[in-house]
């Protein structure tokens, strides 16, 4: 009994793990009509097609004048007439298997070779999963070595399982964050356990990875200078890790090609009238406001900031300054709730970094005496519940991917339907407003 117990005690985070993917295979077949290939992955997937099955990077093929695609889209170019997507490659170059995956099936089976008919969403609807799957592994057999098992475990079921890191693992999975969570984990574990002897497998690790973060999401800079960071820290040598930069070049030179081929030029911003308002940051709307607070809709994560604490000396001050530093990027955009989303996801791409803080709490937890330990496992266990209900709520259009206000909150808290005063309850963001400042 004793050995059985020891067993599962080892294998406890795997058990968990396991049960996130299935969970999550779960929902995902069960909403496998659903379009994956729309919004900002429509901008991310079209280099694609673009390039495999029109040969057209005019992207003439997609209609872009629309009013449905011209948030997606931009003119610009040498002669400022030429249509380009407004995301960089990055996702589609995470797509890229998938899509061909998709494409033989289409071919195989007699539907419409197009980019976008069901065998490539159906396929494309799978990718983020398996670059979990794959990372989370990774990540995973490092934590069974140097964390405590049943931390690990209930810090996989917080993270992963009690914020929305788990809507768009298995909802809308096509969009980028749970790519960037993925890697970023990759980077952060591997640096973690040291340099290997033979450092050049190492450069082209970090450099591949690196490269693809800045070109799914720009703002990845800010939690790969972290890492870099505490690689420095962790004894990691400065010229070595200098020596990945050819290989972080080489990705992006992949952008460069493509806008060079598109508009006749090496650079371009590509986001339009969108910017950051520096002087103007909207911290507590992004933190705790009912439209899109990341705390208010991802509760569980106070642990993991709380572990923060727990965390030595130098290693608390680095995520610190880098956690302020990246909170400060998300608020000051114009678009601070990030259109609509479940909860505040330009967060999303760091919580394969802050599972280390939960991991550093729970475990504190743990070693507390009966009654305050049971006290709060079971908030712990009640805020991954309310996630869970809370996904369910935004699955079905009770939460407003937008418009959310207290009221409306409070009007729909724990319930399944909308109330009767709904439309009245909820205030639409202006977008044209935001682009001015006026947010």
């Amino acid at each position: 009994m004793k050995l059985l117990s020891k067993s599962i005690h080892k294998k406890a985070p795997f058990i968990v793990f396991w049960g996130i993917i299935l969970i999550s295979v779960f929902y995902n077949a069960y909403y496998q009509d659903r379009n994956v290939i729309e919004h900002d992955v429509k901008s991310y997937y079209s280099y694609l097609p673009a390039i495999f099955i029109y040969q057209d990077l005019s992207f003439d093929y997609l209609n872009a004048n629309t009013e449905q695609n011209k948030n997606y889209w931009l003119e610009g170019g040498v002669d400022g007439t030429k249509k380009y997507p407004k995301m960089t490659a990055g996702a589609a170059i995470l797509y890229a298997p998938f899509f061909l995956v998709g494409h033989t099936f289409a071919c195989v089976f007699g539907s419409e070779t197009d980019g976008f008919s069901k065998p490539y969403r159906v396929a494309l609807s799978w990718s983020s999963l398996l670059y979990f799957l794959l990372c989370g592994l990774y990540a995973l057999k490092f934590f069974a070595k140097r964390y405590d098992p049943y931390s690990v475990s209930l810090s996989l079921l917080g993270v992963f399982l009690g914020t929305n890191f788990f809507y768009y693992l298995s909802h809308e999975s096509a969009m980028t964050h749970v790519y960037s969570c993925s890697l970023l984990m990759v980077i952060v574990v591997k640096v973690l356990k040291g340099p290997r002897a033979s450092f050049l497998r190492d450069q082209l690790l970090f450099g591949l990875i690196i490269g693809l973060l800045l070109l799914i999401r720009p703002t990845n800079a800010v939690p790969i200078g972290f890492v870099a960071l505490l690689a420095l820290y962790k004894g990691w040598d400065f010229k070595s890790l200098l020596l990945s930069t050819p290989w972080i070049f080489l990705v992006l030179c992949v952008q460069f090609i493509l806008w060079k081929t598109m508009l006749g030029t090496f650079w371009v911003y590509s986001y339009g009238d969108e910017r950051f308002f520096w002087l103007s940051p909207k911290v507590f709307e992004v933190m705790f406001s009912f439209r899109k607070g990341w705390l208010v809709y991802s509760p569980v994560l106070v642990f993991a900031l709380s572990g923060v604490l727990f965390l030595k000396p130098k290693t608390r001050n680095l995520f610190i300054c880098a956690g302020l530093c990246f909170l400060y990027v998300i608020a000051c955009w114009w678009c601070w709730w990030y259109g609509g989303s479940f909860g505040n996801r330009a967060f999303i791409e760091v919580y394969g970094i802050l599972i280390f803080p939960m991991m550093y709490f729970i475990d504190k937890v743990l070693r507390l005496q009966r009654f305050p330990r049971y006290v709060i496992i079971v908030g712990f266990f009640a805020l991954i519940c309310l996630n869970l209900i809370q996904t369910h709520q935004y699955v079905h259009k009770v939460i407003h991917w937008d418009a959310m206000t207290f009221d409306a909150y409070k009007g729909t808290f724990l319930k399944f339907h909308r109330p009767e005063n709904y439309d009245a309850l909820i205030k639409n963001p202006d977008y044209e407003a935001a682009k001015k400042g006026m947010r």
